[in-house]
C-alpha cells in the first residue's frame, strides 16, 4: 500500500492542528439570576426512579432556565409522578394545519398518554410525542397560538418531566464522529440562545450554556423558525441549524457564541460532520465544503468526506484517500487509481473500480475485492453493509445479497427488495405480499405473506416483527406479532386490524400503534388494553 500523504490532507492537518480548541475549564456555563433559581429550585434536584421491574431509569438534572418559561394554553400541564409505570402515547383528535395551500394533508394532533393498564394519564395536551431513539425519554411538544413549537423531555415512565421550556431540539446521530446520541435542547430569548446538552449515557445535563445570537445575520430567519443547536465547542463556537415548518432545514451557521457573529454559513443538503477542529458539509449542489472553527475554507481538492467512527473521518480527493483523527491529523493515506466512486458503510470504506468494489478497513488495509458489477448506473452507495463480521451488500435493484468476503452470491430473488432493520434483513416483493426474514448469519428465520416491519423494544431491546395480512374471504386485516431471535421467530399473538408497523413502538413487549385512525395499545399476551378513535378532520 502506498503511504504517500496527499498534499491537501497534510496541509489541512497542519492548519487544523494549529487551530485546535482548548478546554475553557467550564467558563461557558451560564449564570442564572436568583429569582429563576428560587422558582425552579424543586426541579433541579437529582432524581432516580425505578420501575416495578426494578430497572433504573436515567438520573437527570433538570435545568433551571434563566429565561421566562412559556405557559401552555391549557388548564393543566403534565404532572410527573413515580407511580405511573411505563406510559404509551395515543392520539385523541386532529385538525387541519392552518396553511392548507402549502400542506394539503398536514394536521395538528392532540395527544396524551395511557399507563400500562390502559388508563389515560392527565389530559391529551401535546401536539407531538416521539420516543428519542436509544434513550428512556420522550420528546413532547405543543404549538402556541402563533404556530410556534415548545418542547420538553419526559422519561418513559413519566417520573421526570422538564416542562415545555424549550423551543428547539436536536439529537446527534448515532454515526456522529463525536457526542453520538446526545441531545441539545434550546430556548431563544432576546438575543440569547440557552442550550442544555443532555447525555443519556451519563444520564445528566453535562453542560448548559448561553449563546449570543444575532438573528439578523441568519438568512431566512423568522420568529416562527426553530433554532436548533447541533454542536457546541469549548472555545466560544457553536453550530446552529435554522428550521422552518413549511420548508424544513434552511441552513447551518457557525457562530461566535460571545458576539453572535456568523463565521460560516452552510446550505442544507445533508447533516454536517463535526470534529474537534473542523466542520464538513455537503452543500445543495453536492459539493463538499470544509472549514476550520474560525470559518476559514480549507476544502482544497477534497471531493467527498464521510464519518467513519466516533474519532475518524475519511476524506477523498480525485486521486487520494486519507484518514483523519478528530484533531485533523492524517493517520494514514493512499493513492487511488482507476476509481470512479466511493462510499462508507458501517466503518468500512468502499471504492468502486473497474475490477469491482474494493473494501478497506479504517487503517486503509484492503479487506477484499468484491466481484460486483456496477452496471446500469448503479453506484457504490446502492449497497449497504450488514454485519460487522461479514461484508454483505444489498443491491437496491432487488436482485441479490452478496457476501464480499467470499465473493459468493448469498441470497438471490429477482422479485425482492431487501432492507436492513436491527440486525435482520427483510426481503419483500414490490407489492408487500410475500416476505423472508434473514438473521445476521443470513439464515432464513421466517417466510410468509403480508407486509412485514421490524421494530425494536424501547426498553428491553427485543426485536419484534409486525406482519399485516388480509383474509381472502372477508377482506379483513389481521396483524400478527413475532419476537425475533437469531435463527428463530416466536409467534406472540394476532390482533384484528391493519397495524401501521412504521408507527408501532414496543415497551417491555406492550405494543402502541395506529389502526385506520385508531390508536391501540396491546399487551404482550395480545389483549387490547386501550383503544381510542381519532376524531376530527
Amino acid at each position: 500500500m502506498n503511504k504517500k500523504i496527499p498534499a491537501l490532507l497534510l496541509t489541512g492537518a497542519m492548519i487544523l492542528t494549529m487551530t485546535a480548541c482548548q478546554d475553557d475549564g467550564g467558563s461557558s456555563r451560564r449564570h442564572r439570576d436568583e429569582d429563576s433559581k428560587e422558582t425552579t429550585e424543586e426541579t433541579t434536584e437529582e432524581t432516580t426512579t425505578e420501575t416495578d421491574a426494578g430497572d433504573a431509569l436515567p438520573t437527570v438534572i433538570v435545568s433551571d432556565i434563566s429565561f421566562e418559561t412559556w405557559t401552555p394554553p391549557y388548564d393543566s400541564d403534565f404532572v410527573p409522578s413515580d407511580d405511573y409505570g411505563y406510559l404509551m402515547p395515543y392520539t385523541e383528535s386532529r385538525t387541519p394545519w392552518p396553511n392548507q395551500e402549502m400542506w394539503e394533508d398536514k394536521h395538528i394532533f392532540q395527544m396524551g398518554f395511557v399507563d400500562e393498564g390502559g388508563n389515560p394519564v392527565g389530559e391529551a395536551i401535546f401536539n407531538t410525542i416521539s420516543a428519542l431513539e436509544g434513550t428512556n425519554f420522550y420528546l413532547v411538544g405543543q404549538l402556541d397560538e402563533n404556530m410556534k413549537w415548545h418542547y420538553g423531555l419526559m422519561t418513559l415512565d413519566g417520573s421526570i418531566y422538564t416542562g415545555l421550556i424549550y423551543d428547539g431540539y436536536y439529537q446527534v446521530p448515532d454515526n456522529s464522529v463525536s457526542e453520538a446520541g446526545c441531545v441539545y435542547m434550546s430556548g431563544y430569548d432576546d438575543g440569547i440562545l440557552h442550550v442544555d446538552e443532555f447525555d443519556f449515557e451519563m444520564n445528566t445535563i453535562i453542560e448548559d450554556r448561553s449563546i449570543v445570537l444575532d438573528t439578523d445575520q441568519l438568512q431566512g430567519y423568522s420568529s416562527s423558525c426553530l433554532l436548533c443547536v447541533e454542536k457546541v465547542y469549548d472555545d466560544d463556537r457553536a453550530v446552529v441549524m435554522l428550521w422552518q415548518d413549511e420548508i424544513g432545514p434552511v441552513g447551518d451557521y457557525l457562530i461566535d457564541t460571545t458576539t453572535g457573529e456568523v463565521l460560516a454559513t452552510f446550505t442544507e443538503w445533508s447533516r454536517p460532520i463535526f470534529t474537534n477542529t473542523m466542520i464538513i458539509s455537503r452543500e445543495t449542489m453536492g459539493d463538499i465544503v470544509i472549514c476550520d472553527l474560525d470559518g476559514n475554507d480549507i476544502t482544497g481538492d477534497c471531493v467527498a468526506a464521510y464519518a467513519l467512527s466516533e474519532d475518524r473521518v475519511v476524506i477523498f480527493t480525485n486521486d487520494t484517500v486519507g484518514i483523519l483523527d478528530n484533531d485533523g491529523n492524517v493517520i494514514c493515506s493512499m493513492e487511488m487509481r482507476d476509481h470512479y466512486d466511493q462510499y462508507v458503510s458501517s466503518g468500512r470504506i468502499l471504492i468502486g473500480t473497474n475490477n469491482g468494489v474494493e473494501v478497506y478497513d479504517q487503517d486503509l488495509n484492503l479487506i477484499t475485492v468484491g466481484d460486483v458489477s456496477l452496471n446500469y448506473g448503479l453506484t457504490v452507495d446502492d449497497f449497504t453493509h450488514f454485519t460487522d463480521d461479514e461484508v454483505v451488500f444489498v443491491d437496491w435493484s432487488g436482485e441479490r445479497i452478496i457476501d464480499l468476503e467470499s465473493g459468493t452470491l448469498a441470497i438471490y430473488n429477482d422479485e425482492y427488495d431487501y432492507w436492513r432493520y436491527s440486525g435482520f434483513i427483510v426481503g419483500s416483493d414490490q407489492f408487500d405480499s410475500e416476505f423472508t426474514i434473514f438473521d445476521a448469519d443470513l439464515n432464513s428465520v421466517l417466510e410468509g405473506e403480508g407486509d412485514a416491519t421490524i421494530v425494536e423494544d424501547m426498553v428491553t431491546e427485543d426485536i419484534y416483527l409486525v406482519v399485516v395480512t388480509t383474509d381472502p374471504d372477508s377482506l379483513d386485516a389481521i396483524t400478527t406479532v413475532y419476537r425475533l431471535t437469531s435463527g428463530e421467530a416466536e409467534l406472540m399473538y394476532e390482533t384484528e386490524g391493519e397495524v401501521n408497523g412504521y408507527s408501532a413502538m414496543f415497551i417491555e413487549g406492550t405494543m402502541d400503534a395506529s389502526v385506520f385512525g385508531t390508536t391501540i395499545v396491546v399487551s404482550p399476551d395480545g389483549e387490547v388494553i386501550f383503544s381510542c378513535e381519532i376524531t376530527g378532520q
